[in-house]
């Protein structure tokens, strides 16, 4: 897969985008949402990082990041949950089974 030419200015917004992202992905984790006691307001997140952002080219790389950086957590906390949940069934089969 070869990396498509970015333009300096295209990569500041794409990467401050992706900083924003992964900041607001931190509070999708469960220790932080039982300390915080609520979800990040996405949208409201995402218009303030286009808001810093000077262009409408700008404002497309910094969604692109941002957005990059809330699907890779999403998907982490997915593989997570699924891990989790195949746990709980092979406890509950070994506690009907008797063999523990």
């Amino acid at each position: 897969m070869t990396q498509p030419d970015i333009k300096p200015k295209q990569a500041k917004a794409y990467k401050a985008g992706r900083a924003r992202g992964d900041v607001t992905a931190e509070y999708f984790r469960p220790t932080e949402a039982l300390y915080v006691g609520a979800f990040p307001n996405l949208y409201d997140e995402l218009k303030a990082a286009l808001r810093e952002q000077p262009d409408v080219e700008s404002k497309a790389y910094c969604a692109d990041g941002f957005l990059m950086a809330i699907g890779i957590e999403l998907a982490r906390l997915h593989k997570v949950n699924q891990e989790g949940c195949v746990l709980i069934r092979e406890l509950k089969a070994a506690l009907e089974s008797d063999d523990y």
